[in-house]
């Protein structure tokens, strides 16, 4: 679902200036734009089942537009009662509009759920757009002249303004260094609304501020790790409640992992088997990346019907000269396996399907990188941090030799750059690699903003979820109506497991996860509980490389100069043919060639060879001068959240 004007056929026609409304890939979904006015406030919604009639009259203040859901909604209307504002609908438009009407810009640290939303106050003149705290609703602005333009896909931008598409060259080269984005736009003029941030306008001005920043859960700390798994599953269990409540069929990624099981278990016991279908992808091509055999226990255990594709039916890359066209930015997720999302689309559209569960932010919540996050904090001089939990990981048998150092290295020592991997990487040229060490500073003192040390440092560590969060507005699924949802992105569930200690956390002489595997004692199967790992397909995916290089060398050769002061496309070529050796590099190899193919395909000038169909003539244009500055509110918010 997405934010863009669609001009009603009514009696009195709307400026178009003052217009926001769901747009054209509602219409692919199937639902019917809906409209009406509530205490003032005018709503736009896309409602699925029932019905509600037009009420056009003159546009009052303030309005709001929202693709998203919200969770927790009790709280919110127990908050709202001492105002008098209670909903006359359980509509969620309703609840954004009223809640902005009480609080302003605060409403933003008491709304929790998957959104991003956009006020206009036509009587201040001043607008606010928000998005959740771990984006997976994608928001996108431009300032272009005197117009700040807004939409949740940055092809509406570029068809509105028809301005510079240059990509930002910081972006470019910690992508591919890193493998991980910076942010959701790799242009240099099209700006991301961030994940738990806010961009304000009012007159000539343009603020940018963040509403969220993660602190451990008001808790008693736990003593044993079963005590710790007690705390955590209610919280769990109640995250994966709230997303598929009201939902009459839900798919879920049953990968044959503990994360992916998890989610399957707790939403079946929401839901019933019936409601509940699990999807699975095999590269059964591989041994060890053939998970076909978990995946079948957990839906047998749960009574589950099971949907299971193998390579031979979707092929990796197949979709891969596709590959602008499917997804907004380079996602390497979407340049392997477009043809399986193109699959989950139409088993959606099939069953009438808009819930798609899926578990995969928790590699990064409960398996984190502990000895990086406390070289961080004895870095940061939190020292009380470090030396808490290696005396908790020594009394847990843990030896100091093995604890202080980290690959050979003291605890003390600084982190790797990323300028060590140069090596690995012959065919970037050297002025990415002296971008990127400037660049990481920058992204060191961002994510200094989010909270504690040891916060920031985690958060850090996960930044790759933002690919993820990214791929749920990849085009396969949006167009068929699906939405994608992670219950390990519930801030409440992150809050709980910062509130437990990292030895705790990651127990010594237990297989990863051993938080996640203690609360789903008695839930998940004994033989997937007690996995100490996972099959990987890295093998697959390079496997798939090396069949096709030849397709790929021609795509390279043909390659566009964009890219020129970044790849060299000869070098490149030329490792083609030793993938079979470069699984060291795999982030470097992946991003390099996901970049290159998706610029080559017209997918940095916004869209691909082929363009998006239904999609409206412009985005919404608010008017204003577009000075963008820094908000010097952003650090109060932060701390009335504390």
């Amino acid at each position: 679902m997405s934010l863009a004007p669609d001009l009603p056929q009514v009696e009195t026609p709307i400026e178009p200036t003052r217009w926001l409304q769901i747009g054209s890939l509602v219409r692919q979904r199937g639902d019917q734009l809906f409209s009406w006015q509530c205490q003032g406030c005018w709503c736009w919604q896309a409602l699925e089942q029932e019905a509600c009639p037009r009420s056009w009259e003159s546009c009052t203040s303030p309005w709001v537009a929202a693709d998203g859901r919200l969770y927790y909604r009790p709280a919110l209307l127990e908050a709202l009662r001492p105002y008098g504002a209670v909903p006359a609908t359980q509509s969620d438009l309703e609840y954004l509009a009223q809640s902005y009407r009480c609080w302003g810009l605060e409403c933003l640290c008491r709304l929790e759920g998957d959104y991003s939303c956009v006020w206009w106050d036509e009587v201040r003149r001043r607008g606010l757009a928000a998005r959740s705290p771990f984006g997976l609703r994608p928001l996108f602005y431009q300032v272009c002249g005197q117009a700040l333009i807004l939409a949740s896909d940055p092809v509406w931008l570029f068809l509105a303004t028809n301005g510079p598409r240059d990509l930002d060259a910081d972006w470019v080269c910690w992508y591919l260094v890193t493998g991980h984005f910076r942010s959701a736009s790799p242009w240099r003029t099209v700006h991301e609304v961030p994940p738990g941030g806010w961009v304000r306008w009012q007159a000539d001005q343009l603020q940018t501020g963040l509403f969220w920043s993660p602190r451990p859960a008001r808790s008693t700390p736990p003593r044993t790790l079963e005590e710790a798994g007690r705390q955590v599953l209610p919280v769990l269990r109640e995250a994966v409640r709230q997303r598929v409540e009201g939902q009459q069929t839900v798919l879920v990624d049953l990968s044959g992992g503990l994360d992916s099981s998890s989610c399957a278990v707790l939403a079946t016991e929401e839901l019933s088997p019936a409601r509940v279908m699990g999807v699975h992808f095999s590269c059964q091509r591989v041994p060890e990346a053939d998970e076909r055999a978990f995946a079948r226990r957990v839906a047998r255990e749960l009574g589950l019907p099971l949907r299971i594709w193998t390579e031979e039916e979707v092929p990796l890359l197949q979709e891969a000269s596709q590959f602008a066209r499917l997804a907004p930015v380079p996602l390497t997720a979407v340049l392997f396996f477009g043809s399986w999302y193109r699959c989950l689309g139409q088993l959606a559209r099939s069953r009438r399907v808009r819930m798609y569960l899926r578990g995969t932010f928790g590699d990064a919540l409960w398996d984190p990188a502990w000895r990086t996050i406390l070289r961080a904090c004895w870095q940061e001089r939190a020292f009380g941090i470090v030396w808490q939990n290696l005396w908790l990981w020594h009394r847990q048998g843990m030896p100091w030799g093995q604890i202080v150092l980290t690959r050979g290295s003291p605890l003390w020592r600084s982190t790797e750059s990323p300028w060590h991997r140069r090596p690995l990487a012959p065919w970037l040229r050297p002025e990415v690699w002296q971008r990127v060490l400037e660049v990481e500073e920058a992204e060191r003192q961002r994510w200094r903003q989010r909270g504690p040390v040891q916060v920031w440092e985690w958060l850090r560590g996960i930044d790759r979820f933002a690919e993820s969060a990214a791929l749920a507005a990849a085009r396969p699924l949006v167009e068929a109506g699906l939405t994608s949802t992670d219950p390990y992105t519930d801030p409440r569930v992150l809050e709980q497991v910062l509130a437990i200690p990292l030895a705790l956390l990651v127990p010594h002489g237990l297989p990863p996860k051993g938080l996640l595997r203690e609360a789903m004692r008695g839930h998940v199967p004994e033989p997937v509980r007690l996995r100490a790992t996972k099959g990987r397909i890295a093998r697959a995916i390079f496997r798939a490389l090396w069949e096709r290089r030849a397709w790929l060398q021609d795509e390279l050769r043909a390659g566009s100069a964009e890219l020129a002061p970044y790849v060299d496309g000869d070098s490149l070529r030329a490792h083609l043919n030793r993938l079979p050796f470069l699984t060291v590099a795999q982030p470097l190899v992946l991003s390099s060639l996901a970049l290159a193919l998706w610029v080559r395909q017209g997918g940095a000038a916004g869209g691909g060879q082929e363009p998006v169909t239904g999609l409206p003539a412009a985005p919404v244009v608010l008017r204003g001068r577009g000075r963008q500055t820094e908000a010097g509110s952003s650090g109060q918010l932060i701390q009335w959240m504390e």
